[in-house]
């Protein structure tokens, strides 16, 4: 069960809503809530070109906007779909959950930033010790063993 100001723990398809919208910005960098429900997709063929100059050069130079109204379907005004992370902004609704913990795609997102690291990460990673944690373990040592050598 949804409710406004939910924090989500797991990815899930709303079945059930009464104007559910979510805060994705978490994720998506979106500073807007997103309405949620049945999918509703626009008009076929009412695809627009992107008012912004760097994303037009991502599209091909010799196709109309015709074409391309033909070829690149509309996204949808709403989709289920609900993700880990995200807050409930407004409404209430219902949802079966589909992912959890390590499955969940803000999870996902994170395990591959996680494979961009270094060696010396992986090795702290395998360890269970961080580098402090290691740094301090040797200071210990050292006291320990100036503490024998003084006191004894």
């Amino acid at each position: 069960v949804l409710s406004t100001a939910d924090i989500l723990c797991c990815d899930g398809i709303v079945w059930e809503r009464n104007t559910l919208s979510i805060f994705e910005g978490p994720l998506t960098g979106e500073s807007h809530p997103i309405a949620k429900g049945q999918y509703e997709f626009k008009e076929a063929g009412t695809w627009e070109m992107p008012p912004d100059e760097d994303l037009k050069q991502f599209f091909p130079p010799d196709m109309s906007l015709d074409m391309m109204k033909q070829t690149y379907l509309p996204t949808p005004n709403k989709t289920p779909i609900v993700f880990a992370g995200t807050q409930v902004q407004d409404g209430e609704g219902k949802m079966v959950v589909i992912a959890v913990g390590e499955n969940t795609y803000q999870e996902t997102l994170l395990s591959d930033k996680k494979g961009d690291g270094d060696e010396e990460q992986e090795e702290e990673e395998s360890g269970n010790r961080s580098i402090m944690q290691k740094k301090l373990d040797d200071m210990t040592i050292l006291i320990t063993t100036g503490g024998l050598v003084c006191g004894g």
